[in-house]
């Protein structure tokens, strides 16, 4: 069965920035909220806006020519079980890794709609993290680290959303604990966590090697809005 994406609105919103003490280079995390309430299909990012089905999920952006061009492969998924108020890493894609490299903090909201969580690979094999994915409702915010010169150049240039911006993502350093946001609500608060998922470092065809700042530091996040955008993707499956 094949679908196509209709117009999808991307809210670029910039995220305070990291601190690095061991690089005189500063580095930006940034958020890109994706919106699926209009479109048709699943409203997931695995499976469904990255690929069908989740294990074959690759994260995605459009280039300036126009083409989506696959960037991450998927790791691994935290979900989060209002029901039964239980939080685990659920869903394992990656054959090094066994769920216990991740810890995990809420927010104090109780819902998990803000939080942080510390990678901490226990063997040489396992994949570093480039992008993590906070869902929630019918949209997903996707977060990722790139160099100040880059967010400054390629990504004022192109959009945080563009594969120019997000293909320079680099790793996200190992025991240092990083914040999520989900897509706010209508009265602009976050929206209850559903999971999150985690991409690796693999790499498309064209993308150079990239150096990996050692971030001493993780600033608190604060939110502003920079445009709307859309775009298109068809899937078979």
């Amino acid at each position: 069965m094949s679908y196509s994406k209709t117009l999808i609105k991307l809210v670029v919103p910039i995220i305070t920035s990291l601190l690095f003490l061991s690089t005189p280079a500063k580095a930006e995390l940034i958020s890109v909220f994706i919106d699926l309430s209009s479109s048709a299909g699943n409203k997931n990012d695995c499976s469904g806006y990255y690929g069908i089905p989740f294990d074959t999920c690759n994260l995605f952006a459009t280039n300036a020519n126009g083409e989506d061009v696959d960037i991450s492969p998927i790791i691994s998924k935290f979900e989060y079980e209002p029901t039964s108020g239980s939080a685990t890493i659920n869903s394992l894609y990656s054959s090094t890794v066994d769920g216990y490299e991740w810890e995990f903090s809420d927010g104090g909201d109780g819902d998990w709609s803000t939080g942080s969580f510390k990678y901490n690979p226990d063997d040489a094999a396992d994949p570093g993290i480039r992008f993590y994915v906070a869902k929630a409702s019918t949209g997903f915010t996707v977060h990722f680290d790139v160099d100040a010169s880059v967010l400054a150049g390629d990504c004022a240039t192109y959009g945080n959303n563009s594969w120019e911006c997000m293909s320079q993502a680099n790793v996200l350093a190992s025991g240092t604990w990083y914040s999520w946001v989900t897509p706010l609500n209508d009265m602009g608060d976050p929206r209850g966590l559903s999971h999150i998922s985690f991409y690796d470092t693999t790499r498309g065809p064209n993308e150079p090697p990239q150096e990996v700042p050692e971030p001493e530091s993780l600033a608190l996040f604060g939110l502003s809005l920079l445009g709307l955008v859309g775009v298109r993707r068809k899937y078979n499956c």
